[in-house]
């Protein structure tokens, strides 16, 4: 007889740390496509091509960093363009802040929307999350960006 009261009271105990709300939306978009955790930061890395004008293409890195606790986050950009004819402007290297917010609706589906505000510039980027591996540049008008602007980066490793 004892040994069924230990099951009452372990199996609700052990049933209880299961969730079966099925919420599947992502509370924190980051998570989905973490590189690191350390120290309650988060470090994720986006990397890939884009056209360009005047040079055979651009290399584009973004790497987004952000605690835990806080709601906006710093990102380095990179882009380094190939074969650009102007020797005066071949590299990039940008800073800024950014803030992640819910996903658009209606055509622009995903998980989340980055905000990036570079600190040298008075405009910045709108990027969408689309899944957890690919992150896709969008226009001042909320599309995907096409041309020359068009951007599709992968996290890298």
């Amino acid at each position: 007889m004892k040994k069924i009261w230990y099951l009452y009271a372990i199996v609700p105990a052990l049933l209880g740390g299961c969730d079966s709300g099925g919420n599947d939306k992502v509370k924190e978009p980051e998570a989905a496509v973490v590189q690191a955790v350390k120290n309650d930061t988060v470090v994720t890395v986006f990397e890939g091509v884009r056209p360009c004008k005047g040079c055979k293409q651009i290399n584009t890195r973004i790497q987004f960093t952000r605690n835990l606790n806080d709601s906006v986050g710093k990102f380095q950009l990179n882009e380094m363009y190939i074969n650009k004819k102007d020797s005066d402007f071949k590299d990039y290297l940008g800073v800024g802040t950014y803030k992640i917010l819910p996903a658009a609706n209606g055509e622009m589906n995903g998980v989340a929307l980055y905000n990036m505000a570079l600190d040298d510039r008075t405009d910045g980027y709108i990027y969408l999350l689309r899944d957890s591996l690919t992150l896709l540049r969008l226009d001042s008008t909320g599309k995907l960006a096409t041309g020359d602007k068009e951007v599709t980066l992968k996290r890298s490793k």
